[in-house]
């Protein structure tokens, strides 16, 4: 459930520059599926972060396997990136297989 989550943290653990890494993930729970402003697509959560640590959100990226993921990026204003073997287009910046790939075209 939080593969994606796990594969930054470690993707980034030795990446100079980055001294604390908060990853907001979503546990899926039938009972606690309200609409609220911080469940995606909307960009509550992406918001919120934003305001908590001082981010640009148009100079951060949203990552993510699926469609809610790249719609709650796009709504907050941030760089997406659909990671996966999908050929899917949500409207995502890039599409990448994985995270490892992803973070070395950040090189």
């Amino acid at each position: 459930m939080f593969a994606i989550g796990n594969q930054i943290k470690e993707a980034v653990s030795d990446v100079e520059g980055i001294a604390d890494l908060n990853v907001e993930q979503q546990i899926e729970r039938p009972e606690l599926k309200i609409d609220c402003d911080c469940r995606k697509p909307k960009p509550g959560m992406l918001l919120k972060a934003a305001e908590d640590f001082n981010i640009d959100l148009s100079q951060s990226w949203m990552i993510g396997d699926g469609q809610n993921d790249v719609v709650a990026g796009i709504n907050a204003g941030c760089k997406t990136v659909l990671i996966g073997d999908s050929n899917e287009n949500y409207g995502q910046t890039e599409s990448k297989s994985s995270i490892l790939e992803f973070m070395k075209s950040l090189a």
